[in-house]
């Protein structure tokens, strides 16, 4: 078996000069933030130069610092199989004389978003979009953590599109489905690591029925990357922001799909507005309340 990246890293430390041996322990103990950092910010952040990063990166054989975060990837995410350790890990963060929890979620949110502008494939998402708008109908699919950004997508879309059909609540039905559905829809699964198995082998099912499928997901080393025709990886696997890279995907695919079927998404949108107001659903002023 290939030896993990962060055993390669604990097996020669003691062996590396003083600044890469603080290299190594920074990596070591925060190896679940490295996988998302530039060089130059792994540097910054254990205190050495950007040369003592390349050179560790040598003397553990990687031919580059991407094909080195890639590793260091796969290794977290064998050590974040456990499907509470991210939640676990956001309530066991924060010691009271740090800054409130807010404040480092807010942050936390602003540098994801940065992550994503890099990490998101603009090609991946135009693909996604066409498919999406090309699609007699989209079957949408996302069970446990991904089953409320599954929810959010359906809520948005079906305003101004009838043809997302939700799978997610129908775990007992679902293979029934797949007798509906044809070569010209479209699979959308949401699933984030650590899938569940259901959801795999439905994906695999539809891929060898010709299905066509797009997947919003944490990682492109999800075992569906290679069924899906269009992936959309947030290339955040252990993170303390729970689903908000997978929500921050899915309201861009919402607005741009709004966007391109206009004006008929904004007429619908205005009939619905004019509905909700004329039947007092939604109140606007005090004096629009009856008690």
């Amino acid at each position: 078996m290939e030896e993990s990246a962060l055993n390669q890293i604990i097996r020669v430390k003691d062996r590396l000069s003083k600044k890469q041996r603080v290299l190594c322990e920074y990596i070591v103990l925060n190896y679940n933030q490295v996988i998302t950092m530039s060089v130059a910010e792994l540097a910054k952040n254990a205190g050495v130069g950007t040369t003592t990063v390349m050179r560790l990166i040598k003397e553990l054989n990687y031919e580059s610092y991407q094909e080195f975060k890639k590793a260091l990837v796969e290794d977290t995410i064998i050590r974040t199989t456990e499907i509470y350790s991210n939640m676990k890990q956001s309530l066991l963060a924060h010691p009271k004389n740090e800054k409130n929890t807010l404040t480092t979620i807010m942050q936390m949110l602003n540098r994801i978003a940065s992550d994503l502008m890099g990490s998101v494939n603009t090609q991946q998402f135009e693909k996604s979009v066409q498919m999406l708008l090309d699609a007699e109908h989209i079957f949408l699919l996302g069970f446990r953590s991904s089953y409320a950004v599954a929810k959010y997508f359906e809520d948005s879309v079906h305003i101004f599109s009838r043809k997302v059909m939700q799978l997610s609540d129908t775990q007992e039905y679902l293979y029934d489905y797949i007798l509906h559905m044809k070569p010209t829809d479209v699979l959308f699964v949401i699933s984030e690591w650590p899938c569940t198995q259901k959801t795999v082998d439905f994906a695999y099912l539809c891929h060898k029925n010709g299905i066509p499928i797009v997947l919003v997901t944490n990682t492109l080393l999800s075992p569906m990357a290679k069924y899906a025709d269009a992936t959309i990886s947030t290339n955040v696997v252990s993170s303390r922001a729970g689903r908000l890279p997978s929500m921050l995907v899915i309201e861009a695919l919402v607005q741009e799909l709004g966007r391109r079927t206009a004006p008929q998404s904004i007429e619908m949108l205005d009939s619905l507005q004019t509905v909700l107001t004329e039947n007092q659903i939604v109140l606007y002023h005090d004096k629009d309340i009856n008690n």
